[in-house]
């Protein structure tokens, strides 16, 4: 059963969320200078993580995976429109109202891709247990 390599991927968000609460008290400190610094590493990390998942998703072969790199497509170039159409008016124009409220919305959509993901690990791990108990059947 492939659960135990859920549990690291498992592990591995609940460390990306202990980050996140790290990260959004550093911003509740006011230093401006800190603040500046962990930006600039988060975007380095966003960089780096989706390269990473590019090659990982290249370098695989199950047959799930075409339908998973095209998603991935999608969303990055979703992202990257909208850096290219609104990033200016993202950094100048909007207010810290709207910058917030989007942030918000972010993290809406981090919750609603996370659910998604434990429903998609479920699933998976009750069809490796009807297959085990089709097989002990048999």
């Amino acid at each position: 059963m492939r659960e135990g390599e859920l549990s690291v991927k498992l592990s591995e968000l609940d460390k990306k969320f202990g980050q996140l609460y790290g990260r959004i008290a550093v911003c509740g400190r006011g230093d401006c200078v800190r603040l500046g610094d962990e930006i600039a590493a988060l975007r380095r990390e966003c960089e780096e993580n989706g390269r990473r998942l590019r090659e990982e998703l290249s370098h695989s072969r199950a047959s799930v995976v075409p339908r998973l790199k095209e998603a991935y497509a999608q969303l990055e170039k979703s992202v990257g429109q909208f850096k290219a159409e609104d990033g200016c008016k993202w950094r100048a124009g909007l207010t810290p109202e709207d910058k917030l409220l989007a942030a918000e919305y972010a993290l809406d959509f981090a919750i609603y891709a996370a659910d998604h993901a434990l429903l998609i690990s479920m699933e998976a791990i009750e069809a490796q247990l009807s297959q085990q108990e089709k097989e002990e059947t048999e």
